[in-house]
């Protein structure tokens, strides 16, 4: 799958009811690969919510018993940052709006993305 078709997938999601911008982001370094907004601010942002998950993966054992970690949500007074794997080497970092978007649907949706993420990746 090209690069083209990637971001395509990333920007399908960032049209969400509710999505502000959607980013693809190293988990080992925060680096981001692809972004729906061209805000250097919204890139900021998407490498420091990097470190929301790298909190979890360094206290992965205290909630063992809850089962794998699907995603981590942080509301913030203008915002909510959710960040969720795609593949081992990638999350997805998505901001919107308070209380607009249709959480229970999102693994669905991310699921297109994380297939041409790892079809791209081959």
């Amino acid at each position: 799958m090209s690069q083209l078709h990637l971001k395509r997938a990333l920007l399908e999601l960032s049209l969400e009811h509710g999505v502000i911008g959607c980013a693809l982001v190293a988990t080992d370094t925060g680096f981001v690969f692809a972004s729906t907004l061209v805000q250097s601010e919204f890139e900021i942002i998407a490498e420091s919510a990097r470190d929301y998950w790298i909190l979890h993966t360094k206290n992965t054992q205290a909630f063992d018993r809850l089962g794998d970690v699907r995603n981590i949500s942080v509301q913030h007074q203008k915002g909510l940052l959710n960040v969720q794997p795609c593949d081992d080497q990638t999350l997805l970092v998505t901001l919107a709006k308070l209380g607009q978007v249709q959480w229970q649907n999102w693994p669905e949706k991310v699921a297109n993305l994380a297939k041409n993420l790892s079809v791209s990746a081959n």
